[in-house]
């Protein structure tokens, strides 16, 4: 309890102390401990949870140590999970921010290691001192979150807590706070990462589900002697055949076009319209060809019939060309239809140098009968008369004329 001062013993005073004869000098009470009395040869310690400065020289100095609150010193107790005191002295302790958990007790400082740790990947606290919760399933959130974030349109998390959100594969799609990506519908397609899922585009189609790609130009063509249309609401999930009467012979066509003139179109799902044989005709988008009537032909892939030229005829249907029709006899020449011979009318005649075809008698000639073979078959009017060209007879000549 002295230290040698000189060659004279002092005292040690409060706060400090000496536990050896023939000290020195006196030592600081420790922290943690106090003296109160001269001359003491040891420190008394603070009451349990609690600290001092070195050198003190009352219990008064003594007062709640880190990770203890109180505001006496028997009320020192330790700070709770998700509480610290990083101060010696009377106080509360602090909660853990939001964002972050601690399951130790006693903690002394926020920044520790052990303590007041960020929430991890996928887990999130929004009150102070709370331990960490997992998000949902549809959600997630970053180190030291204090709130748990919907995953966005196009990506999913199937799991709560750990985990973050993943992009929905090709083919599939999700809307925002998803738990799992759906699959596309028959008809429709998508990207990687997609929120929406695309439609088909017209000329193409898809008849299964989850139709992935990682191009734009997706869904298959429809093959030739097909079509497909997309609707508003829906993709289209398989091609249809052209009707009778169209075709198409290209892929990936949004509709079908009329067969042409000089085909038939009878088969569904034609590529292309097979040409009309000779005899036939099509004036286009007709299930099939026409036979030619009587007095006409046609060639193959013809549109239309053509007639029997003047002076011949045909009876017969379906014929294939000019020189299926028959001539004339001498006096006839063809009806309106080609279809049969009738007789020159009177002032008219036909022969084989008219190709007989009806021609008028000339101008004061005159045939009286129907059915002329020749022009030899016109007849000159008498003296005192005349025709014009084309006359059944010979007309007197008016008052003051002669011929």
């Amino acid at each position: 309890g002295y230290e040698t001062v000189g060659t004279t013993c002092a005292i040690c005073p409060p706060g400090k102390f000496s536990d050896s004869l023939n000290a020195s000098q006196c030592l600081l009470c420790p922290p943690g401990n106090y003296s109160s009395q001269p001359g003491s040869t040891k420190c008394d310690p603070c009451p349990g949870n609690t600290y001092s400065s070195a050198g003190q020289t009352s219990i008064s100095a003594c007062s709640c140590n880190t990770g203890f609150s109180g505001f006496d010193l028997q009320t020192c107790l330790q700070c709770g999970v998700g509480k610290y005191k990083a101060f010696v002295g009377f106080g509360n302790c602090s909660s853990c921010p939001p964002g972050t958990f601690s399951d130790a007790l006693a903690a002394t400082n926020v920044s520790s290691s052990s303590f007041c740790i960020q929430c991890a990947i996928g887990f999130y606290t929004d009150e102070p001192g709370q331990l960490c919760r997992p998000c949902e399933a549809g959600y997630f959130s970053m180190p030291g979150d204090s709130t748990c974030t919907g995953c966005p349109a196009g990506t999913a998390k199937s799991v709560t807590g750990n985990g973050m959100c993943s992009p929905c594969r090709a083919g599939t799609w999700s809307q925002a706070n998803a738990s799992h990506c759906k699959a596309c519908s028959v008809g429709t397609f998508s990207t990687y990462g997609a929120s929406i899922c695309q439609m088909c585009s017209n000329g193409k189609y898809t008849n299964v589900t989850g139709m992935a790609t990682r191009v734009v130009v997706s869904c298959q063509d429809c093959p030739a002697g097909s079509y497909s249309m997309t609707s508003f609401t829906l993709g289209s999930i398989n091609c249809s055949d052209c009707p009778q009467g169209t075709f198409r012979s290209d892929l990936g066509s949004k509709y079908c076009s009329p067969c042409p003139p000089g085909t038939s179109g009878l088969e569904l799902g034609a590529s292309q319209c097979p040409a009309c044989p000779a005899g036939t005709f099509s004036p286009g988008n007709t299930f099939e060809c026409a036979g030619c009537p009587a007095g006409t032909f046609s060639t193959q892939n013809s549109s239309v019939c053509s007639f029997c030229p003047l002076g011949k005829f045909s009876d017969q249907v379906n014929r294939t060309s000019s020189s299926d029709c028959s001539p004339c006899e001498a006096g006839t020449s063809s009806d309106s239809l080609f279809q049969s011979c009738v007789n020159c009318p009177a002032g008219e005649y036909s022969s084989a140098q008219t190709e007989f075809v009806c021609t008028a008698c000339p101008a004061g000639k005159v045939s009286l009968f129907p059915g002329t073979q020749s022009a030899q078959g016109c007849v000159p009017c008498n003296a005192s008369t005349y025709a014009v060209a084309g006359s059944s007879t010979c007309t007197a000549c008016p008052d003051g004329t002669f011929s």
